[in-house]
Order: structure tokens, then C-alpha cells, then sequence
């Protein structure tokens, strides 16, 4: 590896997480708007889905955060 290349290394895990940070927005926001109290469902079931939508949701924010903090110090 030369020296130049630690740039690119950056710039990939940046867009790394900037994808990831997009892909669990989209599968929360998939949990969460298909989330029905119907007939079978459980409690524990329910609210138990809507934490792990919530999580994702946290999750990406804070992939999103890291990309916006990492991108700054370029600018």
C-alpha cells in the first residue's frame, strides 16, 4: 500500500456507512409502516418490532452523523 491510498481507504468506509446508514432507514421504515395489531399478533411481538424499527432508526442516524463528521474535516 502507498501512501496515497489511505485516502481512498476513507473516502470507501465513508461511503460504507453512509450505505448502510440508507439501508437500515429503509428496512425500519419498512418494520414500522407494516406493523398491524391483527388477530395472532402478541404483545411482546408488537412492541418488541417496533423497537428493533426504532434501533435502525438510531443506527442510521448515527451512521449518517459519522459520514457528516468524517466529510467535514475535507472541507
Amino acid at each position: 500500500m502507498q501512501f496515497g491510498d489511505v485516502g481512498r481507504i476513507r473516502e470507501g468506509r465513508y461511503i460504507l456507512f453512509w450505505v448502510l446508514g440508507a439501508l437500515l432507514m429503509l428496512a425500519g421504515s419498512w418494520i414500522a409502516g407494516h406493523l398491524e395489531w391483527t388477530v395472532g399478533t402478541t404483545k411482546a411481538g408488537y412492541y418488541g418490532a417496533l423497537i428493533i424499527a426504532f434501533v435502525m432508526f438510531l443506527v442510521a442516524g448515527l451512521c449518517w452523523i459519522g459520514v457528516a463528521v468524517g466529510a467535514s474535516k475535507y472541507v
